[in-house]
C-alpha cells in the first residue's frame, strides 16, 4: 500500500528531534521524518539510525568503519515508545511544504527504503541520522531551500568541542573518544556541517526559508510542537571520572617512586596497558576506515613500543634506549600542550605524570 501512496492535501511532512539519553550511543540525540496523511491511513517515520546487530561481524566491522546504517520505517507509536522508555524528548516541526514538494520528498524516501538502497556506511560526521535528512532535503528540494547558514551563530567550535559539550555526564565515554579521535576531529565546524548533530538541524530549520519562483521566502518551518516533552539532560556532578582516576593514581606512583617503593611488576603493567592503547591508536589509525582517526597525537605519549619497554630486561642497551626516547616523548607532550593542533583530554597530563615516573625508575636502575 506504501509504494502505491499518493499524499493528500491533508498531508503533512515534519521533523522529529529526539533528546539526549543517558547511554553514550544515544547522548547526541536522534533525527527521523515523519509523514502523516490521515485521508491515506498513513502515520509513518523515515528513520536513518538503524542497524543490525545480527549482522555478520558486527563488533569488527563496527570497529573497522565498516558498518551499514539502514533506512528503516515504522510507525509513529513504535517509534515512540521506545523515547517514552528512556524519558528523551521528542520534538516534531511541521515542514510548509507544498503538495507536489511534499510528494516528490516521500517518493525519494521510498525510493531510498528498497532493500537495495536503504543501506549507507556510516559516519559520525558526515554521514549520520541527521545528515541524510539535510542532505535528502537538498537534493529533492533544490535551489528552493535555503539553510540560511549565513545567519548561524559564529563560533570556533571543533567537532571535538561539540562531542565534549553533549558527552558530559559520560566522562568515560568522552576520554575514551578523545583517545581514539585524531587531528582531523579538531577541524572547526561550519554551519553546514554542525547539522550533524539533531539539535544543530533544528536550529537550521528554524532558520531556513523555502524560496518560490519569484524569490520569495517563507519560513521552512510552519509550526512546532513537543510530542514528548521532558527535560533536556544537564551536566551532573560524577565521582570516579578520568582526571580523578589517574590523577589519584599519579599521586599514588610520584610518592612510591619518592620512597624507592614503585615496583618493576606495577612499572611494566602500566607500560604495557598504555601500549595496547597506543597499539589500538594506530589499528583505528591505518587498519579502518575511520577517518577521524588518522594523525592521531596522543601517539606521543601512547606509543605502543611501550610494550617492548614492558618486556625488555631493564639492564638491556634497548631498554635505555627506549626509556630515553620515551622520557623525551612524554616532556614534549607537556611542552608542547597549548600549541598541538590537537585538543588532549585533561586526564592524560595524569597519565604522562605516571608513565614518567615508571621511566625514571628505569633510569635510576641504568
Amino acid at each position: 500500500m506504501l509504494a502505491a501512496s499518493t499524499l493528500s492535501e491533508e498531508s503533512k511532512i515534519s521533523l522529529l528531534t529526539c533528546g539526549a539519553g543517558d547511554d553514550l550511543y544515544s547522548v547526541f540525540g536522534h533525527s527521523a521524518l515523519r509523514v502523516t496523511d490521515e485521508q491515506q491511513g498513513i502515520d509513518i517515520v523515515f528513520n536513518y539510525g538503524t542497524f543490525d546487530f545480527d549482522a555478520p561481524n558486527f563488533y569488527l566491522n563496527f570497529a573497522r568503519g565498516k558498518l551499514n546504517y539502514i533506512l528503516s520505517v515504522s510507525g509513529i507509536n513504535g517509534f515512540m515508545r521506545g523515547y517514552v522508555y528512556e524519558e528523551r524528548y521528542v520534538l516534531e516541526q511541521d515542514l510548509d511544504l507544498t503538495l507536489s514538494q511534499r510528494q516528490a520528498l516521500f517518493e525519494a524516501l521510498k525510493e531510498n527504503r528498497l532493500p537495495e538502497n536503504r543501506a549507507y556506511l556510516y559516519d559520525f560526521f558526515y554521514d549520520n541520522c541527521s545528515t541524510r535528512i539535510r542532505d535528502m532535503l537538498k537534493k529533492v528540494l533544490g535551489e528552493s531551500l535555503d539553510y540560511r547558514f549565513d545567519l548561524a551563530p559564529e563560533n570556533d567550535m571543533s567537532f571535538r568541542d561539540y562531542i565534549e559539550a553533549y558527552t558530559f555526564n559520560v566522562p568515560w565515554g568522552d576520554f575514551g573518544i578523545d583517545l581514539a579521535l585524531g587531528l582531523p576531529t579538531d577541524k572547526k565546524v561550519t554551519p553546514f556541517h554542525r547539522m550533524f548533530l539533531p539539535e544543530e538541524m533544528k536550529l537550521a530549520f528554524d532558520r531556513a526559508v523555502l524560496l518560490d519562483e519569484q524569490g520569495n521566502a517563507r519560513p521552512l518551518v510552519a509550526e512546532e510542537r513537543m510530542l514528548l516533552d521532558l527535560p533536556v539532560r544537564t551536566p551532573q556532578w560524577q565521582w570516579g571520572t578520568p582526571v580523578q582516576l589517574f590523577w589519584l593514581l599519579a599521586l599514588m606512583f610520584v610518592f612510591l617512586w619518592w620512597k624507592n617503593k614503585l615496583s618493576n611488576v606495577l612499572t611494566r603493567i602500566t607500560q604495557g596497558v598504555f601500549g595496547l592503547v597506543g597499539l589500538v591508536m594506530v589499528l583505528l589509525w591505518f587498519a579502518t576506515d575511520h577517518t577521524a582517526t588518522a594523525w592521531n597525537f596522543n601517539l606521543l605519549w601512547a606509543m605502543p613500543t611501550w610494550l617492548l619497554l614492558a618486556v625488555i630486561p631493564s639492564h638491556k642497551k634497548a631498554a635505555h634506549t627506549l626509556s630515553r626516547v620515551h622520557r623525551v616523548l612524554l616532556l614534549a607532550t607537556l611542552l608542547g600542550w597549548f600549541f598541538w593542533p590537537q585538543d588532549l583530554h585533561p586526564a592524560v597530563v595524569a597519565i604522562v605524570v605516571m608513565l614518567g615516573v615508571t621511566v625514571l625508575r628505569m633510569k635510576n636502575e641504568e
